[in-house]
């Protein structure tokens, strides 16, 4: 159960990169910056459970 859990933050923490990734300007950069790492915060914390 808990490899299915990981699996499916896996495929959030490919979103949060991606997202990164198609950011063009700085100011998308900055603006979405707290929003990524407060889900790979959010994802990190799950996996460690």
């Amino acid at each position: 159960m808990a490899t299915n859990k990981i699996k499916q933050q896996e495929k959030r923490i490919d979103k949060c990169c991606y997202k990164i990734e198609s950011t063009n300007s700085p100011e998308e950069i900055s603006h979405q910056v707290k929003e990524i790492q407060g889900c790979c915060n959010n994802i990190e914390q799950q996996i460690k459970v």
